[in-house]
């Protein structure tokens, strides 16, 4: 076992591997009649077992340490290894038993995977709360342990200790689900974290889920499972803190959906991703809102249309951070303006960015430079997913009309562009002017890419009207990648620096190499 993290933070202490002389517990966590040597003793995994710690300027047992001391030991241990606490309690009865009396200050569990004999051994360990894991699927895109019929054994004995089960997180199929749904009768009245998928991105559409639980479930999140009682389920959750539906065919209507959230005022994430919504023309406003007090983060992956209906009925004040991507064709935004206009926090954006690459553009509105620098800052990002970049632009362009003024201010703008499909038509300059002129109070204009030459003989075409496209402009940072061609892209510079200094408008031109975007 590595300790580095131990002596890191308490320099004054060393780990030597002995024993105080105290029993030890065998595989099963009962006292164990032989005791082995200090050279001898080896934990579970082959890893040498945890002794006592000394003094590094004095020869002193461990035992000068009070519990106090040694807890707060535990407690730095535990918080980067929390699965390794069975370690601790294996050491000797002095630790064994500070572990064990201090269970809920340590957050000790039992973790159960499908493969945990859970029947046999369960009976041998203290009564700490139980979280089922199998493989990584609370990572959506990632792959997943699957769940085989025989495994769903080891699970039901798990959740048939159902006021332990804190956590579930799992990938299921329709057998193993109705397995759980005919033998698992008890409602889970401590689970706090809900994480369920199905196997290999198969849609399940279940009557229900297999599992009811208390109003202290905090974290719900379901991936290619669509629930025709979903709204019912959310309204007995009032404490969710995040809620996370993933690749959902049949979301419930916005104005259900807003109706179920209503009483949640802590819920802090939320998250609509399909690509998918089913809805019948555009959704009524109820005519009543429904306040989030607590939502920071919103995603949302989908139609236009069912954001419009959902943000038509709550209010999110302290939402910092928006990551929206709209499939299809672009409506309407209205209700979007109004909404993100409403959110202070959303007001203090000094830069957008705008990226281009096969299928998707993107805007980028931060605080400062990149995104990436400020990752506990607000920032709000719009993608349109189609086809064809000319689509992309013009949809951009019509988005961006109906974007609160302050978005738009911003001093620094950006265009950062990939190489696109090679079934792209011929690119309209007017499209990417329409783009540039809603950006009127940009000072400094930064341009990368691949199609950065298409960028500036677009501006060439302005003819010298730069009232109405980028008329602050004081700064130009251009930058081409290599194997662009470098003598047409510096002409266009050349043309438009001329153009803008023979309207009145005069701009600097820095150059350099590479993709990432100067900071002015």
């Amino acid at each position: 076992m590595d300790n580095s993290h131990i002596n890191h933070r308490f320099p004054f202490l060393m780990i030597s591997h002995k024993l105080d002389g105290s029993e030890s517990l065998d595989s099963r966590g009962h006292p164990s009649s032989d005791i082995q040597a200090p050279s001898e003793l080896e934990d579970h995994d082959g890893l040498p077992a945890i002794g006592s710690i000394s003094l590094v300027q004095h020869d002193a047992s461990i035992e000068v340490l009070s519990d106090d001391v040694l807890l707060a030991v535990f407690g730095f241990y535990l918080a980067s290894s929390s699965w390794d606490w069975h370690r601790l309690a294996h050491v000797c009865q002095r630790w064994r038993l500070i572990v064990f009396a201090s269970s809920r200050s340590l957050d000790l569990q039992l973790y159960c995977t499908p493969r945990t004999p859970v029947k046999k051994t369960i009976d041998y360990w203290p009564a700490f709360p139980i979280n089922i894991r199998c493989g990584r699927s609370r990572h959506a895109d990632a792959s997943c342990e699957r769940l085989f019929p025989e495994d769903g054994d080891n699970v039901i004995a798990a959740l048939q200790r159902h006021n332990r089960v804190r956590s579930i997180d799992l990938c299921l199929t329709y057998s193993v689900m109705e397995k759980l749904s005919t033998r698992v009768k008890e409602p889970l009245s401590e689970l706090e974290d809900l994480v369920l998928r199905s196997i290999s991105s198969r849609h399940f559409f279940p009557s229900n889920l297999p599992f009811r639980w208390s109003s202290r479930l905090r974290v719900l999140n379901l991936t290619d499972i669509s629930l025709p009682s979903l709204p019912l389920l959310l309204s007995s959750s009032p404490n969710l803190v995040d809620l996370q539906l993933r690749r959902s065919s049949e979301f419930p209507p916005p104005v259900a959906l807003a109706n179920a959230l209503s009483g949640m005022t802590r819920l802090e994430s939320l998250s609509l991703l399909s690509d998918s919504f089913h809805h019948a023309g555009a959704p009524l406003p109820s005519g009543r809102r429904v306040i989030l007090p607590a939502l920071t983060q919103l995603k949302f992956r989908g139609y236009s249309q069912y954001l419009e209906g959902l943000v038509a009925e709550i209010d999110a004040p302290c939402l910092g951070k928006i990551d929206i991507t709209f499939v299809g064709l672009v409506n309407s935004l209205s209700e979007i303006g109004q909404f993100i206009n409403l959110i202070e926090a959303q007001r203090s954006h000094s830069r957008a960015e705008i990226r281009t690459n096969m299928n998707d553009i993107s805007i980028w509105f931060t605080p400062g430079p990149s995104e990436f620098e400020y990752p506990s800052s607000p920032y709000f990002v719009l993608r349109i997913h189609r086809t064809r970049l000319n689509h992309q632009l013009s949809s951009m362009g019509f988005v961006c009309d109906l974007f609160p003024p302050f978005l738009l201010g911003t001093g620094d703008l950006g265009i950062v562009t990939r190489p696109p499909s090679s079934e792209q038509d011929d690119i309209d300059a007017e499209n990417w002017l329409r783009l540039l002129r809603s950006f009127s109070r940009a000072e400094r204009f930064y341009v990368a890419g691949e199609l950065a030459t298409d960028i500036m003989h677009a501006l060439q075409r302005v003819d010298g009207d730069f009232a109405t496209v980028l008329p602050a402009l004081r700064k130009l940072y251009v930058a081409m990648e290599s194997g662009s061609p470098c003598e047409a892209f510096q002409a266009a510079v050349a043309s438009f620096k001329t153009a803008r200094q023979l309207s009145g408008r005069p701009i600097e031109v820095e150059c350099y190499s590479g993709t990432r975007l100067g900071t002015g």
